[in-house]
Formats: C-alpha cells, sequence, structure tokens
C-alpha cells in the first residue's frame, strides 16, 4: 500500500482552501486507550478520507474449514462523507502481498462484494481484500487513490 495517494488528495485539498476557501475534509476521529489507537467502525463517523473496509469469512473474521470445502467471503467497503466513492476492490488470497484478482462493481459510496473461495491445503490462511477510494470516483486515475486493507483468518484442517 503506498501513502501517495493520500498526499495528492491532501494537496488538492489544500489547493482547493487557498484558491476557492473551500475546507479540506474532516480530522479523521481516534481514541487512544492502552497504547492502541481505537477507529469507529463506520466511515460517517469516522471521518477523514479513508475509506473504512471489512471482510469477513463465513460471517465472521475467523472461519474454520475442512481442505476442499468453499468459504464465503463478504467483503464491504464505505467511504467518509464528500470523499470520494470506492473505485477498486482487489484480493490476495494466498497472503503474498500480491493482489491479482479483482472484483467488477460499479463504484460508489458503499460496495459490499461476495466471493467463494477454496482451500485445498491445510493450514492457516490470511485472505486480505485491498479497497481504494477516489475523490472524484474515476476508476482509472491512479491520482489521489486512498486505499485499506481488510483480512480474515481462514483455519484449513
Amino acid at each position: 500500500m503506498t501513502y501517495l495517494g493520500v498526499l495528492r488528495q491532501a494537496l488538492h485539498q489544500l489547493s482547493a482552501w487557498v484558491e476557492t476557501g473551500r475546507p479540506p475534509a474532516a480530522t479523521t476521529r481516534y481514541t487512544v486507550q492502552d497504547g492502541q489507537v481505537h477507529l469507529p467502525a463506520r466511515a460517517g463517523d469516522r471521518l477523514g478520507v479513508q475509506p473504512v473496509a471489512t471482510l469477513t469469512a463465513d460471517g465472521t473474521d475467523r472461519a474454520e474449514i475442512p481442505a476442499g470445502a468453499r468459504v464465503l467471503l463478504r467483503a464491504t467497503a464505505q467511504v467518509p462523507p464528500g470523499a470520494g466513492t470506492i473505485v477498486c476492490l482487489a484480493w490476495d488470497f494466498d497472503g503474498t502481498g500480491t493482489f491479482t484478482d479483482t472484483s467488477e462493481f460499479t463504484p460508489d459510496t458503499a460496495v459490499t462484494i461476495e466471493r467463494e473461495y477454496v482451500f485445498t491445503e491445510p493450514g492457516t490462511h490470511f485472505v486480505t481484500v485491498r479497497i481504494a477510494s477516489h475523490p472524484d470516483g474515476d476508476p482509472s486515475s491512479p491520482y489521489a487513490r486512498v486505499e485499506n486493507l481488510a483480512r480474515a483468518r481462514i483455519i484449513v484442517t
């Protein structure tokens, strides 16, 4: 994941603020408790510009399945108010950090994508979904994209 999209978006917002008086996005809400940063689960409560992503396997963040069984993966993503739309959702099924499989959908402020996947090898697998939003909703533009990740653990017996 890269921070360049957030940097570009910040520069665009700063320029708009200086040139037109339009204020930048609201600051992200968070709390720190026992040394841990806690973020609200909903984009509308979190604010800022980063999309919120969640991933479940058979309805939870941790599933146990036998080898060869199908697992239902459900990715959800939403953007804070005024932060654009979700334009990309990519999958890493093998935990290598390579997001080679993408899902088709219509860009929107909130999306839900379901996929079934079969693990044939026993072990613990971490499926990751990477989502990206764009302030203008342009899926073809690599500029000003803001990304986030979500993971689910699948234990295959």
